[in-house]
């Protein structure tokens, strides 16, 4: 992620400052609030505004020096630094003061001078190249729309309503409270807010060392998923464990530590092959669980599949014991019905609907919205007619009885074979109560896997008999297109901004990952695919099904 940050007021705290310079030249009563707005607006009601620019040219100026680094800005450019996103600093910020007729002081040179002193290029491994100042506001917008920032953060409102910005653009407004007067701005009261809303969490690091019982050195994982972090824990009594932090947003309400917390709960009272979990600690949203030796599981054969469905099967069982499934919440999007799967499609139709863009893949995306959308709506006529000629109403809920406990997100993409060649299955982000149905449309057809037809039939054949569950094959029937149309739409999520964050948390975007433009094209092309050919993969379905 490109990310540009204003430095006046948003990276620079200068209320102290302007409140010591009124009050040394007599302009402001000492018990005047110390808050550059407080100072401004009393020496413009006394000395007047020229008096005004006297102080702003000495404290942008000869006594920079005394300004300070406003709260949790070092923090946040260091904990973006480490996830792999590339910064800028754009100020608007002339090189002499209008005040200043004999050029005695380059404001730009003090501003660097600043900078270094203060410790910051050394702190967040940010040089001065990176740093831009403009003469003008709409300099300053240009400035921002070249340097391609997909996400700024400036104190004034007035520098987002400058045309020459980019209209995909995060404006991220720095200071301001809840109730932001504009819309389309993003409002963060301090840089902890900014933190949470850009990074998807706070700046401060996870004290990994308390949740493991001692010291523990630290070092971070690849992670082939777009949610998480994941951090390898060298305990220094030997233990090696596996530390994920979770991407959090008050856009998305899911309580992904809470689900994997309950998931490997769940999976090691069952002995089934997952991670053992050893500690949470919900504030930081973090979760240590045992380290898992092994490599992603390459192309699969019949025993796993085999593995696959004993897991599925042993998830059941745990279902059907006394009470254990009333005690578990839903699975993420689990849908009961007809009339709630075809709510969760236009749900998800809605979100990138909102989404805005120029250039050729906003062009294709908004194309391939609209077919999506034509194909929803006589899928879902279709899926009613076929859900009806087996008995069953539409808007008629799954029998209790009949669900099922699901990773949610379950395949070999989220596997690791051990040297022993088992498979570990990993990922609970999204576990919980589910329709039995939605595991066997997803498995099949699932992006990250592209299983061959030979272990499809397998899959689906010994799935339908382990769990021995009356009307699965025709709800699986009648709604696998529905969930292939949901699929196009997740493949689909990257365009939409709140989505981009989390992968951007995860690493999935910048740095070593994809740039933001090769990932757009290549879900671009999976969701095109996975559209064209509902027909073809239905009808395969209902071969294996027979």
């Amino acid at each position: 992620m490109i990310i540009g940050v204003d430095l006046d007021n948003t990276i620079v705290g200068y209320d102290r400052l302007f409140h010591l310079l009124g009050v040394e030249r007599g302009y402001i009563e000492p018990s005047t609030p110390a808050s550059k707005a407080a100072v401004r607006d009393a020496v413009r009601r006394g000395p007047g505004d020229e008096a005004w620019q006297v102080l702003q040219a000495e404290a942008y100026g000869p006594r920079m020096a005394e300004a300070e680094i406003l709260p949790g800005a070092i923090e946040f450019f260091r904990a973006a630094a480490r996830a792999g996103h590339v910064l800028y600093i754009v100020s608007h910020k002339t090189e002499y003061a209008g005040m200043d007729a004999a050029r005695s002081c380059n404001m730009r040179e003090t501003a660097l001078s600043w900078l270094r002193d203060k410790g910051f290029f050394q702190a967040c491994g940010l040089g001065p190249e990176r740093v831009y100042f403009e003469s003008t506001r709409d300099m300053k917008a240009a400035r921002i729309t070249e340097l391609g920032c997909e996400v700024f953060v400036d104190d004034l409102i007035e520098v987002f309503e400058e045309p020459g910005l980019s209209g995909s653009l995060r404006r991220v407004l720095f200071g301001a409270g809840p109730q932001c007067p504009v819309a389309g701005l993003e409002p963060c009261p301090d840089w902890d807010a900014v933190s949470r809303e850009v990074l998807g969490g706070s700046a401060e690091d996870c004290d990994w060392s308390a949740l493991v019982g001692g010291p523990a050195r630290v070092s971070a994982m690849p992670c082939r998923g777009g949610n998480s972090r994941l951090f390898m824990l060298s305990c220094a009594d030997g233990r090696v464990l596996a530390g994920k932090r979770y991407f959090r947003d008050r856009l998305d309400p899911r309580d992904r530590l809470g689900a994997e917390r309950l998931g490997l709960t769940v999976c090691g009272r069952a002995g089934l092959p997952a991670p053992g979990l050893v500690a949470w600690d919900e504030g930081c949203g973090a979760l240590v669980m045992d380290f898992v030796q092994g490599h992603p599981p390459g192309r699969p054969g019949a025993g796993d599949i085999d593995a696959a469905v004993d897991f599925l099967v042993a998830l059941k069982g745990q279902h059907d014991r006394s009470g254990a499934g009333e005690s578990v919440p839903d699975a993420s999007e689990a849908c009961y019905s007809g009339l709630a799967l075809e709510r969760n499609l236009f749900s998800r139709l809605a979100r990138l609907e909102a989404v805005s863009g120029v250039g050729a893949a906003h062009e294709a995306f908004a194309d391939l919205r609209s077919r999506i959308r034509d194909q929803a709506a006589g899928r879902i006529r279709a899926a009613r007619r076929d859900l009806a000629r087996t008995g069953q109403a539409w808007d008629q809920d799954l029998d209790p009885a009949a669900r099922t406990l699901s990773p949610s997100d379950f395949g070999f993409h989220n596997a690791l074979r051990r040297p022993d060649r088992s498979l570990c299955f990993l990922d609970f982000e999204y576990f919980g109560r589910d329709d039995p149905a939605k595991t066997l449309c997803d498995f099949v057809q699932h992006p990250a896997m592209g299983l061959e037809r030979g272990l499809r039939r397998r899959f689906t054949r010994r799935f339908l008999k382990g769990l021995d569950s009356p009307g699965l094959a025709k709800r699986a029937k009648a709604f696998f297109p529905l969930y292939r149309i949901k699929w196009c739409l997740i493949l689909l999520n990257e365009f939409v901004r709140q989505d981009r964050a989390r992968r951007r948390f995860a690493g999935r975007i910048g740095g070593e990952g994809q740039s933001l433009e090769e990932l757009l094209a290549a879900q671009l092309a999976k969701a095109q695919d996975y559209l064209e050919t509902v027909d073809e993969e239905h009808e395969r379905l209902r071969e294996d099904l027979a």
